[in-house]
């Protein structure tokens, strides 16, 4: 046997799914019958305006909250009950929001990330969810993106047709179109 087969069980399926997924804490909804699929070799972008509800749709993917409604599938096997050190088991892994860590990426440095973020996705044969406020940044890295809005999905599609959206520059910049 080879050292092949341990490797291949900690790589995740070729589908994370989020479907219809609801939260909400003391009475306010945080997310609203949202659906969220992320394949393999691809990159995702998850924006929203702050309170949006990109936090908690993570929080519930990975296993660190749990929806009132909806659930989470891995290669089609339900692992909404799953803690979240079993997800990482499986090859379903986080890292952290912290504006501490970095002073945030100058704009030179916008480049050189994107090209890890790519790199990880061709390399490992990874999906990744993205999530970042420089907009652009996902507009540029993404093969999908997915926007949040109020905790409900506010728009998806490619890059182009999220910059062509109307409804997401309402949201970003607060005006409602005609």
């Amino acid at each position: 046997m080879t050292d092949a087969a341990p490797e291949a069980r900690r790589r995740p399926g070729e589908t994370l799914r989020a479907g219809g997924v609801s939260r909400s804490f003391e009475g306010v909804r945080a997310l609203d019958g949202v659906t969220l699929e992320l394949h393999r070799h691809e990159v995702v972008g998850l924006i929203g305006p702050n309170g949006a509800g990109k936090t908690t749709l993570v929080n519930i993917v990975t296993g660190f909250d749990f929806p009132d409604e909806g659930g989470v599938e891995l290669a089609g096997e339900e692992i909404t009950s799953w803690p979240p050190h079993r997800r990482a088991r499986q090859g379903l892994a986080r890292t952290y929001q912290h504006g501490r860590l970095f002073g945030g990426l100058s704009e030179a440095e916008v480049p050189g990330f994107a090209e890890v973020v790519r790199r990880v996705r061709d390399e490992h044969e990874a999906g990744v969810l993205l999530i970042d406020h420089n907009v652009g940044l996902v507009l540029d890295v993404c093969d999908r993106v997915q926007v949040l809005d109020e905790g409900r999905t506010l728009a998806e599609g490619t890059p182009a047709e999220i910059r062509r959206n109307i409804d997401v520059t309402a949201a970003y910049l607060g005006r409602a179109h005609a």
